[in-house]
């Protein structure tokens, strides 16, 4: 963001040798030494099942939201998909993560910019998402990451990298982010492009990877009775509700964020209002109100 000359509240800091919990609270521990205030330690816990590999600390300080994360790098056991987590070089964290221009380190200590992949840079120029690895790894490794490429690049007008577009659409990286990302997870991603600069955008982008079935994870049962090509007319009219609503929105009574996100996530659904849907108690009722957890 900086580079961009964008305004961000957003600060991770990497730690190279110990948790980030543990320099949270060794944080606390000084500034209640110099005579400041203890801020709370909120810590988010990793769980591999759901492809969060790391534990991140999360501190309030002066008004600012800190993450403490520590550098990691990763080893695979034969035939497991869950890795082994250990200490990395500041290299090994860069090639982890999800896109290059997300693997910008700054150096607090030399007040410098380091570009270990060897692309951040390059890429923030031309104005493109790409994956220090192969992107099938990187989308293998979190398979979310598929819906943070939609957000960045709609948030920041880029491109995407051809890898990226080819492995995001693949029956693999698709049944991974069904099946190992939380619906929480999903929903939270998808509700922040949505109130994004270019919601358009995103959602044509969701179509070009083909995830609508797994972004309103639609029961299989259900998907049966669909018509073939369900999804086009629901991004048909959720982009142009998107479009409808640009500008729009000052004088709403709510958020226009929000407001924008409610009006395009309605258009999205409005095609499947005639279909119904069986809740796990055996109860019919209509398939929007199922996918937004109302039943």
């Amino acid at each position: 963001d900086k580079l961009l000359g964008k305004d961000s509240h957003d600060i991770d800091i990497a730690i190279d040798n110990m948790m980030g919990e543990e320099f949270a609270h060794k944080l606390n521990e000084y500034l209640v030494a110099h005579g400041g205030e203890k801020s709370n330690v909120a810590v988010i816990h990793s769980n591999p099942d759901q492809s969060k590999h790391l534990e991140t600390a999360k501190v309030n300080y002066q008004g600012l939201e800190i993450d403490f994360v520590n550098l990691r790098s990763e080893s695979y056991a034969e035939e497991s998909r869950i890795p082994e987590i250990k200490f990395g070089t500041a290299k090994e964290d860069a090639l982890r993560r999800d896109f290059t221009i997300n693997a910008l380190f700054y150096n607090i200590r030399q007040g410098t910019v380091e570009d270990l992949t060897e692309k951040g840079r390059e890429d923030l120029r031309k104005g493109l998402i790409r994956t220090p690895l192969p992107a099938l790894q990187t989308f293998m490794d979190d398979p979310l990451r598929v819906m943070r490429a939609i957000r960045f690049a709609s948030r920041l007008g880029f491109d995407l990298d051809q890898d990226v577009v080819t492995s995001a659409a693949t029956q693999e990286v698709q049944q991974a982010l069904a099946t190992k990302v939380s619906r929480e997870r999903i929903s939270t991603e998808l509700e922040s492009t949505l109130q994004g600069p270019n919601p358009k955008m995103a959602l044509e982008l969701v179509r070009t990877f083909g995830l609508l079935d797994v972004i309103l994870d639609m029961p299989s049962e259900v998907k049966e009775r669909l018509p073939t090509g369900y999804s086009e007319p629901c991004i048909q009219c959720a982009t142009f509700m998107a479009e409808a609503m640009r500008g729009e929105l000052e004088s709403v009574q709510v958020s226009p964020q929000h407001a924008k996100k409610v009006g395009i996530l309605a258009a999205l659904l409005l095609p499947l209002r005639d279909f119904s849907a069986i809740t796990e108690k055996k109860k019919e009722v209509g398939l929007t109100e199922h996918i937004v957890g109302l039943c």
